[in-house]
């Protein structure tokens, strides 16, 4: 009977530990899946916003989307993560 419970638990520990190194493992497909747009996309809100374009050194070119709101209180800059750059 106690046998039967160490290979129990060790059954256990052993799927545990697959599980948790292919999470670990996957875990940038798992979280961020980005969505490429086509370069002519043109975003649309209600909210008025601009777009703003900027091409770093490396030639990479990164998009951000500013919006305005009269009186503002503060700045809010978000970071949506990426893939595969």
């Amino acid at each position: 009977m106690r046998l039967q419970a160490l290979k129990i638990a060790g059954w256990l520990l052993l799927v545990y530990i697959i599980l948790t190194t292919g999470t670990l493992m996957l875990q940038q497909k798992l979280i961020f899946r980005p969505e490429k747009l086509n370069a002519a996309y043109s975003f649309s809100f209600e909210q008025p916003f601009k777009e703003l374009n900027f091409k770093r050194d490396d030639g990479a070119l990164l998009n951000a989307l500013y919006f305005t709101v009269p009186d503002p209180k503060g700045v809010i800059l978000y970071f949506h993560g990426n893939q595969g750059v």
